[in-house]
């Protein structure tokens, strides 16, 4: 697997997240973005261990969105080797609090006209657009208690509570040993990360890292594999229950 240094603003594509204010000082706080082309299971995490996977959408609006939400990860993500696993499980789900507050909510009080460019179907936060002022505060607010108890009857609350329960899986994988046929295959997935990407010298040594994880070359190889595909029936489950394509119908 490659992987490159680049400018976090070069992900984005369309006009109107280029020329976002908001955007651009997310994107002059976090600097270079470690992204790599390299196909990787469904799911997979790539952006926490410095590999954000570049993806195509038929839709650049949405694919700008993902980059946001991803950016918004490298923002908020802390590395520390020494905290115990329920401090990084708790800072990773808060990391994915803030990276889907983004990009499913604020994203669309703060960029002009990108509502009616995204989605065709109903999403949560139309219920609070073109509300009243302090809608972050509300919004944030809201999402929280959609995580902790949905209302009985709202999909879209369900939707979001399960990402919670998700994340939580996650966070259970990554606390397991690497496995695999690497040199590190005895190490806490997690705790790897958490040295590697906490060192002084992360980036003069992340290429041959990322290259030292990877076992072979294929479309189903990536670093932290074992984790990777153990997570896949977690994500491809939940999409079945929860995921979007039910609006289709």
């Amino acid at each position: 697997m490659i992987v490159e240094h680049i400018p976090a603003f070069d992900l984005f594509t369309t006009s109107e997240f280029r020329q976002s204010p908001w955007v651009t000082a997310l994107c002059e706080k976090i600097g270079k973005v470690w992204t790599t082309r390299h196909p990787m299971p469904p799911g997979h995490f790539g952006t926490y261990f410095g590999a954000m996977q570049r993806r195509t959408y038929a839709n650049p609006w949405i694919g700008d969105l993902y980059a946001l939400h991803e950016c918004t990860h490298v923002a908020t993500l802390t590395y520390d080797p020494k905290r115990a696993w329920s401090e990084w499980s708790r800072s990773m789900i808060r990391s994915e609090m803030e990276a889907s507050l983004a990009s499913e909510c604020f994203a669309y009080l703060l960029i002009p006209g990108l509502r009616e460019k995204t989605f065709p179907h109903e999403i949560w936060v139309d219920r609070y657009l073109g509300g009243f002022g302090l809608l972050e505060d509300v919004i944030r607010k809201e999402r929280l208690r959609a995580l902790n108890a949905p209302n009985f009857d709202d999909f879209l609350e369900h939707q979001i509570h399960n990402y919670s329960r998700q994340n939580i899986e996650w966070c259970v994988l990554w606390s397991e040993h690497l496995g695999g046929n690497t040199r590190y295959q005895a190490e806490t997935a997690f705790r790897l990360v958490e040295k590697h990407m906490a060192s002084p010298d992360r980036d003069a040594t992340h290429q041959a890292w990322i290259k030292s994880l990877t076992e072979t070359d294929g479309p189903d190889t990536a670093p932290f594999l074992k984790q990777a595909q153990a997570f896949r029936k977690v994500y491809q489950a939940s999409n079945a229950h929860f995921g979007n394509w039910v609006f289709a119908r």
